[in-house]
């Protein structure tokens, strides 16, 4: 019942542009998760040191089984999403339901920027092709609604990236993301 007046108040909030006060921390498990990225730091010294290992993180937390050799020539600049990341993790650890529309825009941002490095080594017809045209299709409302109904596992992936970064495990931040783009673009 919960979800289901949350996806009301989320539509009517978006088209209305009213943003009524959710609680989200009265969920002791949501609260939990926030009080975890709350306690991790960015330094500023972060960075994806191996870019295969983060890859190969992103696909298995989308769930996509693709030969990483095939895309080695395109994460030149795979490492540049870690500031909208870092960007996204921010609004989390403050949470309402106007950071929520907002984490929504710049996952799909990421999301979109991703598609575009890795296309010139997609091959047509495969499943990371189909999840590119999916997320192209998107439409931030529809992530919103995905993240506000999948939100204790949203922000459990959002922990996992974080942890992955700031310890330079470049795998679990990538698997944190994948799965983080997963439950927004298709629940």
């Amino acid at each position: 019942g919960m979800k289901i007046l949350f996806l009301v108040l989320l539509v009517a909030g978006i088209s209305c542009g009213t943003y009524p006060y959710l609680d989200f921390e009265s969920d002791p498990e949501i609260a939990k998760l926030i009080d975890e990225l709350r306690q991790i730091e960015f330094t500023g010294d972060e960075a994806i040191t191996s870019a295969a290992d983060f890859l190969k993180g992103i696909f298995d937390g989308l769930g996509v089984k693709e030969d990483i050799e095939k895309f080695k020539k395109c994460l030149h600049s795979i490492g540049d999403v870690l500031n909208q990341i870092k960007a996204i993790i921010n609004l989390l650890k403050d949470i309402s339901f106007e950071k929520i529309k907002e984490v929504a825009r710049k996952l799909f941002e990421i999301a979109l920027n991703l598609g575009k490095l890795l296309a010139p080594c997609v091959e047509e017809g495969s499943v990371i092709a189909a999840i590119i045209n999916l997320i192209k299709g998107a439409n931030p409302i529809s992530i919103g609604v995905n993240i506000l109904l999948n939100l204790p596992d949203f922000i459990a992936a959002a922990v996992q990236t974080v942890k992955g970064i700031t310890s330079g495990d470049n795998y679990n931040a990538g698997f944190g993301l994948g799965r983080m783009i997963r439950l927004a673009f298709i629940g």
